[in-house]
């Protein structure tokens, strides 16, 4: 959780800075002194810093300069005050503050500021782990590139002379700097190169060349933006956070995406492959095992006296149950099988290049640990019936119906048992 410092001797201003933060989940500390914020400082990981000038004995100018000859001076400061004085406001920027929002404005238009501020110093945060690349021959313009993000507490750059030293380079970065004018190859060929390795990285490319030409080139090679040189901290800043931006809401949709595929093929409960994602793979083995001429077996295991559990301790007690045998099914597998929850109390393995005697001895030790895991709410021992079979000619749905036959004959024998012989 990020956390917010507030120094402030204004109540009003500390319930709606609250307010804000912790409605967007941060963490807020208040203080009304410098004394008081280092105090809290020291005693916290601090994301944000929001100071007004009017504090209690020593302003806040005061507090800026202390901050910045402390160990605390890369955390984001923002000013609040209802000065209206440009030089005051040129000479906290000089001081290192990186926003400055006036009090003196409407309550929504306040809000507003703070919610960009939250969300402006998210990609602040992102910035200072994300690994940077710049690629430029010049030694003075890596040099100034280099000073820019050190003095913003960034720290994970890597510097490269040469394209060939940046190709060459194994390593992921979120977020590459590149000239136009380089030794060896142009910096068009760079970033085509760069942008076929890194889908989603951010790609800058900065130049002495104002040209529509160039600037289409670069573009259209897979660069995001394009940097005229020479530019200064506040323009090459604000471009990196504005593409960096993009590049989140790109990391969101793509961990969005996993997260629905991941869903489209597991069990929601237990977290298991789906009955549907079952079929799919057992097609697949099948057809493996035929044209390989490799053995293949399965099994299907069903929780004896379930639905018993059911009806002395209810549906939440007997989903606990579901999870814990899951994961003690799971837990005697090796990486190769795969493991399914069919429906309902049952489940599904899948066993590829394995015999029937393996298969069998491998159910028989599910089905052993079955009986010795223990689930919070209840607190008899839960046991499993199996049926296990070896692929011979079978189809799919004739593969499946002889394990689940070999399954029902476990529980007509007496349950807690496996059955792996044929009629």
């Amino acid at each position: 959780m990020n956390t917010v410092l507030h120094v402030d001797t204004s109540e009003v201003f500390r319930v709606l800075i609250r307010d804000r933060f912790m409605h967007h989940g941060w963490r807020y500390l208040s203080a009304d002194s410098t004394a008081g914020a280092m105090e809290a400082l020291e005693r916290n990981e601090v994301q944000l810093i929001i100071t007004a000038l009017e504090l209690s004995g020593a302003g806040g100018e005061e507090f800026i300069v202390t901050l910045a000859d402390s160990p605390f001076r890369d955390i984001p400061v923002a000013v609040m005050s209802s000065t209206e004085s440009l030089e005051i406001r040129k000479r906290l920027y000089d001081r290192g503050i990186m926003y400055f929002i006036p009090k003196m404005i409407k309550p929504d238009r306040l809000v507003g500021c703070l919610d960009r501020l939250i969300r402006e110093d998210e990609v602040s945060i992102v910035l200072r782990d994300l690994r940077i690349a710049v690629l430029d021959d010049s030694e003075a313009q890596r040099d100034f590139i280099a000073g820019i993000l050190r003095d913003r507490g960034i720290g994970n750059a890597s510097f490269f002379e040469r394209p060939t030293e940046l190709l060459a380079d194994p390593g992921e970065y979120g977020v590459f700097i590149v000239d136009i004018i380089l030794p060896e190859m142009s910096g068009d060929q760079v970033i085509y190169e760069l942008r076929a390795r890194h889908r989603n990285s951010v790609i800058i490319a900065i130049s002495t060349i104002d040209h529509v030409n160039t600037v289409s080139t670069a573009l259209s090679s897979g660069a995001d933006d394009y940097l005229l040189k020479p530019f200064g901290e506040g323009v090459f800043m604000a471009r990196l956070k504005s593409n960096l931006r993009t590049y989140l809401l790109l990391e969101k949709l793509e961990e969005k995406n996993r997260e629905l595929a991941e869903l489209a093929v597991r069990d929601g409960l237990t977290r298991l492959f789906n009955h549907r994602y079952l079929y799919e793979r057992l097609s697949e083995e099948i057809e493996k095992a035929k044209r390989y001429i490799r053995r293949l077996s399965v099994a299907m295991f069903d929780i004896d006296h379930f639905k018993r559990i059911n009806d002395t301790c209810g549906h939440r007690t007997g989903d606990a149950v579901l999870c814990t045998v899951a994961e003690t099914i799971r837990g005697c597998l090796r990486d190769t099988d795969i493991l399914g929850r069919y429906g309902g109390e049952e489940f599904f393995v899948i066993y590829p290049e394995t015999g029937l005697g393996d298969a069998a001895a491998s159910a028989e030790r599910i089905r052993v640990a079955v009986s010795e895991a223990r689930t919070e709410g209840w607190d008899e021992p839960v046991t499993v019936s199996a049926g296990v079979l070896e692929l011979k000619n079978e189809n799919l749905q004739d593969l499946v119906e002889e394990a689940d036959r070999r399954l029902y004959r476990a529980k007509e024998e007496g349950r807690n048992r496996v059955v792996a012989e044929g009629p």
